[in-house]
């Protein structure tokens, strides 16, 4: 009796060799069932094209932020807008910064080959 390894857990979806026969080294003895990875890695990929989407809104979102924020800022300072306006633009366009940054530091499923 040969105790036999697997590099991973799975449900067996094909049996190459019969009972008793003789086997080599390195010799495919089994297959197992692909699909639940297959499941999974596509969905890990949804995951990642949905994250890169919200990273490229977030992006447009802070650009205008931090455009309004300059404006409002320089109005300001001309005597032309409220100071309150401005502070509430930066911090406005900090919070997107910062969402950006968590959306950023998500982890990516490896790509396919």
């Amino acid at each position: 009796m040969l105790r036999l390894g697997v590099t991973r857990d799975g449900v067996v979806a094909e049996i190459k060799v019969n009972e008793g026969e003789t086997v080599k080294q390195g010799q495919l003895l089994a297959t197992l069932d692909s699909e639940p990875a297959q499941l999974a890695v596509a969905a890990a990929l949804g995951e990642q094209q949905q994250v890169e989407v919200q990273a490229r809104q977030l992006t447009r979102q802070l650009t205008f932020a931090e455009q309004t924020a300059t404006r409002l800022s320089t109005a300001a300072a001309a005597g032309a807008g409220d100071s309150q306006s401005a502070d509430e633009a930066r911090e406005s366009a900090a919070r997107l910064r910062d969402a950006l940054e968590k959306i950023r530091a998500t982890p990516r499923p490896p790509q396919e080959s």
